[in-house]
């Protein structure tokens, strides 16, 4: 590993969660795209139009992208820095500034 990497990043690697995120996300927007490009549904395709599996898998893509519309600027944090947002450290933009005339 290089020497200027960050050490806080070697040692504090996104979370499990993201990944699993990172790869619905993935899956989902493939699929979208083969449903576009040629309205072929992979994941119906595979485990069948409308079963159970394929229902689940949906859902969990959708969760996957629930999760990162609420935690994306601490996803990119934590990749960056290798730690979540410490409340004083957070951008400008996410501070609350009521009550703050700095």
């Amino acid at each position: 590993m290089r020497e200027d990497y960050p050490a806080n990043r070697r040692d504090n690697p996104l979370k499990i969660l993201d990944y699993i995120a990172i790869i619905l996300l993935i899956i989902g927007g493939l699929n979208w795209g083969l449903v576009g490009a040629a309205d072929i549904d992979a994941v119906a395709s595979l485990f069948g139009i409308g079963s159970i599996i394929t229902r689940i898998i949906y859902i969990l893509i959708a969760l996957a992208a629930l999760y990162y519309i609420f935690q994306w600027k601490d996803i990119h944090y934590r990749d960056c820095c290798g730690t979540s947002y410490p409340d004083d450290r957070r951008p400008p933009d996410s501070r609350s500034t009521m009550g703050n005339n700095r």
